[in-house]
């Protein structure tokens, strides 16, 4: 019995020759040359593998294989030249699985996720800082939009490009913390707010993470969800033990602290603000619904019951998404059409 080991030999991206060895023996079976054109092997494919593509991401035949078509990675838009690709989705939602960072694309009819990050040791919150124009900013390159900063269970804050890459090739953002939860970004002052619920406080954060003061640090049980509202100077909080829960709100600097909401057996765990209608989404874990109010605490009315156990809450486009705990998937639903669905398979923990 015979069993034969091919080798190739390649020198600029041409075959040379090719040698059979027997297995066993080590014993050279036969050898040939084979230089040939390439031009002629690929009979004119429009995607050759050994030119310089004009596809910035994939270029694929078309049909009958006569002409090429650009196409773009999972999520991502085709420019108006129809061969180069966006860097990153134009809307997009983010979200954390049990040890992973995802994004799915909300403008093409993909809804497969894209792993951002595969080692984030369960995040718990995420908060996204935005750059229009990553030149501009001076820490980043063109082909990032800007910055991903979670919570740890680990008792740390992560950090990271939307790419997934690490700045300087370290995550670490803040280390030695006591299970930090809600974290949210003030867009205008460049500032990372903090629930620090290990600790019972909140705490605020420079962006490049030099300085942090603790802002809100009594009558807090076990801060969770937290929002800001840069243009208002508002900070949002949840706060719940086993016997009750309420909202509260106050300037950015932790001042006028106001008690918006409190209510027995009530967990409001995440928090959304909506900046067109200027009202305050929230999900209750206990009673399983999403509510929202004014941002004095009155008009507050529910939006949808029978949520399940939410956990994380958002809203785009006139579009509800959250997170559900018990079956662990992320869910989206309409409040034009009420139409529900479900983007990821029920892998989820946040």
């Amino acid at each position: 019995m015979y069993i034969y080991i091919l080798v190739t030999i390649y020198h600029n991206n041409v075959c040379l020759a090719i040698t059979a060895y027997n297995e066993w023996l080590l014993k050279t079976k036969y050898a040939y040359v084979c230089s040939f054109n390439l031009d002629k092997l690929y009979y004119g494919h429009p995607c050759p593998w050994y030119t310089v593509s004009e596809c910035s991401h994939l270029c694929l035949p078309s049909a009958q294989g006569a002409q090429k078509a650009c196409v773009c990675s999972t999520g991502i838009l085709l420019k108006d030249d129809k061969e180069t690709c966006n860097t990153a989705p134009n809307e997009f939602i983010i979200f954390g699985s049990e040890n992973s960072i995802h994004s799915i694309s909300l403008v093409t009819e993909e809804r497969d996720n894209v792993v951002i990050r595969s080692d984030t040791n369960h995040a718990i919150d995420i908060a996204f800082m935005y750059h229009s124009d990553p030149a501009a900013s001076g820490i980043m390159n063109n082909e990032d939009l800007g910055y991903l900063f979670w919570t740890s269970i680990n008792g740390t804050i992560q950090r990271s490009f939307f790419n997934g890459s690490c700045p300087q090739g370290n995550c670490n953002f803040v280390s030695n913390l006591h299970e930090p939860e809600g974290i949210a970004y003030d867009w205008i002052s460049g500032n990372i707010y903090v629930a620090h619920t290990g600790r019972r406080r909140i705490d605020v954060i420079t962006s490049d993470g030099l300085w942090r003061k603790t802002i809100v640090n009594d009558y807090l049980a076990r801060p969770r969800g937290i929002a800001v509202h840069p243009r208002l100077g508002y900070l949002f909080w949840t706060d719940w033990t086993t016997n009750y829960g309420k909202i509260e709100r106050s300037t950015l600097l932790g001042e006028d602290r106001r008690e918006l909401l409190r209510e027995a057996k009530s967990w409001p765990n995440s928090l959304h603000i909506d900046f067109e209608s200027d009202l305050l989404y929230w999900g209750n874990g206990h009673t399983e619904r999403i509510e929202r109010m004014q941002f004095d605490g009155t008009g507050r009315e529910t939006v949808m019951e029978s949520v399940g156990l939410i956990f994380g809450i958002s809203l785009y486009n006139h579009n509800l998404y959250w997170t559900e705990w018990q079956n662990r998937v992320l869910h989206k639903q309409s409040l034009v059409t009420d139409k529900t669905e479900e983007l990821t398979l029920p892998v989820l923990t946040a």
